[in-house]
């Protein structure tokens, strides 16, 4: 077997982390709705769970109206974890109009959720890192091996 006397220079996988977390910043913020004016009226706010809701009914409907009771639960414990850092500020801090009753009441229900974000999300989102990763590796690895091959053919002709 022919060891490669070449090393592949690597221009994107040392700063890949650092692409993929400005990328997701950026996507957080122009996908972000923001406190709107229903906020006060008790309506759930769920952002996550409200995309992943139309992401299900464009994908089947008849899932979705099957799951539709199942999705409300987890939006309530979405809406007790955004409202706990929304009436902290907002009520609590902004406007000294909450009780500190109610803050604590809701900070029960969002340590749990925040712990099941801290379950779910960092295999999810190891798994994509890993992908983009591995898409860069190839990409790179390809190239250095196209330009490597060119000048060999260059110095042979």
């Amino acid at each position: 077997e022919e060891i490669a006397s070449h090393q592949g220079m690597r221009i994107l996988t040392p700063i890949l982390l650092d692409l993929v977390v400005i990328a997701a910043f950026a996507v957080i913020l122009w996908s972000a709705t923001g406190i709107g004016p229903d906020y006060f009226d008790g309506s759930s706010y769920c952002p996550a769970l409200g995309r992943a809701r139309k992401w299900l009914l464009r994908f089947d409907a008849t899932l979705f109206v099957h799951q539709k009771a199942t999705l409300s639960i987890y939006c309530d414990w979405e809406d007790s974890y955004w409202r706990f850092f929304g009436d902290t500020w907002v009520r609590a801090i902004l406007t000294r109009t909450d009780s500190w009753l109610l803050l604590l009441s809701q900070t029960c229900r969002a340590l749990i959720f925040e712990e099941f974000l801290q379950v779910l999300l960092p295999p999810l989102i190891a798994l994509a890192y890993s992908l983009v990763a591995a898409a860069c590796d190839i990409v790179e690895s390809s190239m250095f091996q196209l330009l490597h091959k060119d000048r060999e053919h260059a110095k042979l002709g």
